[in-house]
């Protein structure tokens, strides 16, 4: 498809747009608490120069979106509604949110392009996480899953699950998955425990449970085995370390 723009040409003011965008995040399904008849899913676009837009479908819109819009897929979109950005939401400098609506036309990208991520994602190191205990600033970080405990029933309507990340640093770090991201994510991390996943879990809580721990909320995301260089270099370095020191973290009880 040709004569498509990238994210950063899109405003209220263009119209009959089309942007080639990426996948690179996806959220699990959550219903409204104001109104338990909406439901919806969220996601971020980031395109070739690596601007990135947060967007959201919603209800009968979120149904038809699901089959397509898939996890680090490229596709070709027009027609999402344009509204300034909640600060909440607001994708780096790029000032407004798309929602997909029944006047959005998603088409998948048949180029053969590289399997790499379109832009950029910045981790903290285990070492800093300190800095950031119990305040709102929440962080990215990236770890392969070394071990994935059962799911919990936490008081009469919530679940999670702990999983025990480590990098090169050798620090253990226990990541809570709470409700859909310990079911959904954490199932597939418990059934692929041998495979040495690397995840890079975006926007978590820094708390001193377990000593210092994460914890997801609810506008966090799970990026299980990205297509970036760091991970793939995290999972060559989990590969040869734990072929040939056996280094294994200490899993509190």
């Amino acid at each position: 498809m040709k004569n498509t723009m990238q994210i950063a040409q899109v405003d209220e003011n263009v119209k009959g747009w089309t942007v080639l965008i990426q996948v690179v995040e996806r959220s699990n399904i959550f219903v409204s608490q104001k109104d338990q008849s909406i439901s919806y899913r969220r996601f971020k676009f980031a395109d070739s120069e690596g601007t990135q837009v947060g967007a959201v479908a919603y209800n009968s819109n979120l149904r038809e979106s699901s089959p397509m819009l898939q996890l680090y897929k490229r596709y070709y979109i027009s027609g999402a509604a344009l509204k300034r950005a909640d600060p909440k939401y607001m994708v780096g400098s790029y000032p407004f949110t798309w929602t997909i609506t029944n006047h959005t036309l998603i088409q998948p990208c048949e180029d053969k392009l590289p399997e790499k991520l379109d832009c950029h994602i910045d981790c903290e190191k285990f070492g800093n996480l300190h800095r950031f205990v119990d305040t709102e600033d929440l962080q990215h970080v990236q770890g392969v899953v070394a071990h994935v405990f059962h799911m919990k029933d936490v008081g009469v309507d919530a679940v999670n699950r702990d999983i025990v990340l480590i990098n090169e640093e050798l620090v253990p770090m226990i990541l809570t998955l709470w409700n859909a991201f310990g079911e959904i994510e954490g199932s597939q991390l418990a059934e692929t425990i041998n495979a040495g996943n690397v995840v890079v879990a975006m926007r978590v809580k820094v708390t001193t449970f377990h000593g210092l721990s994460l914890s997801t909320r609810t506008e966090s995301s799970i990026l299980i085995n990205p297509p970036t260089p760091d991970a793939a270099a995290l999972k060559q370095w989990w590969v040869i370390s734990n072929c040939t020191c056996d280094i294994r973290p200490v899993v509190p009880l």
